[in-house]
């Protein structure tokens, strides 16, 4: 199971932002998280342009002032 599947499965139990808020899931992985939505939206947004991964990382990285390693990092982590 993924990182990104447990977090899925606390949020439809209602108890991700709770286990947050108390500290049981770091803010780190909260923002990794964040991250990691933030691009998949704006793939899907940027889908009708040639160079959407491209684009979709530098609005990610604008939004969250980062460089596009933090951001694969965060996939990488998100989806392992």
């Amino acid at each position: 199971m993924t990182v990104l599947e447990l977090i899925n499965n606390l949020k439809a139990k209602d108890l991700y932002s709770d286990s947050v808020k108390k500290g049981i899931i770091s803010t780190s992985i909260n923002y990794q998280y964040e991250m990691y939505n933030y691009y998949q939206t704006r793939l899907t947004v940027n889908a009708e342009f040639c160079n959407s991964k491209t684009r979709s990382f530098e609005e990610t990285e604008e939004a969250f002032d980062c460089s596009e390693m933090t951001i694969r990092r965060s996939i990488k982590f998100m989806e392992s």
